[in-house]
């Protein structure tokens, strides 16, 4: 969907709470392409007769940052697929990538996806109702890649792992760890020599961060 484009004179009015500068309808409602701020949050994008629309940006201040959603609107409904990106200060700790499931503010990554943080731990892959679930590829902090299937944010099912120091092991997880029927070629005879730590395994939870938004 292309970005909504100014419809009508831009302008600077007062809703309530709320700063908006942007063009109108009739009805004085925001139409086109405009900004509209509080002190906590703020939406710059697209709009539909007071609805978001089109192209757009919303934003939420936390704590010790802030919270940006990226995406395409459908009459104030935000679509698959969009960027969620969490900032401590300026600096941005995790970033999401991909499908996502429900609205702004209670949505959830769901489908394909992609995850990073600043730590370095990496995710591409499957993702159901907000968890690591499917298939997908993780690198880890500390430099080790598991490839295979996930169950509730754990390798779970067929994998493989290959640890930084060159070790590997191929076969059956359970929950994070390697089965004893696994090839472990590296080390035959303690396969669980191999045991997986993950770096993070809360899933990225868009409601923990939006649902408190009245845009």
């Amino acid at each position: 969907m292309k970005k909504i484009l100014a419809v009508g004179p831009v302008v600077d009015i007062k809703m309530g709470a709320w700063d908006y500068t942007g063009p109108v309808d009739k009805g004085g409602r925001p139409h086109g392409y405009g900004t509209k701020s509080c002190d906590t949050e703020g939406y710059d994008g697209g709009w539909h007769h007071g609805l978001r629309h089109g192209l757009g940006e919303h934003w939420t201040r936390t704590d010790s940052g802030y919270c940006s959603v990226k995406g395409t609107w459908n009459l104030g409904q935000i679509k698959s697929d969009v960027e969620y990106q969490i900032f401590i200060g300026d600096v941005c700790q995790l970033t999401y990538k991909g499908g996502w499931e429900g609205d702004l503010f209670a949505g959830l990554p769901h489908g394909q996806g992609q995850m990073c943080r600043i730590q370095g731990v990496k995710y591409e892959g499957e993702f159901v109702h907000g968890k690591k679930q499917g298939t997908g590829e993780m690198l880890y902090s500390n430099g080790t890649i598991y490839k295979g299937s996930f169950l509730n944010n754990l390798p779970h099912g067929n994998g493989v792992i290959k640890a930084e120091d060159g070790r590997n092991f191929s076969g059956l997880f359970s929950y994070g760890k390697p089965n004893k029927t696994g090839v472990h070629p590296s080390r035959p005879e303690s396969p669980r020599g191999c045991e997986l730590r993950p770096g993070f395994e809360s899933a990225l939870r868009g409601s923990s961060v939006f649902n408190q938004s009245r845009l």
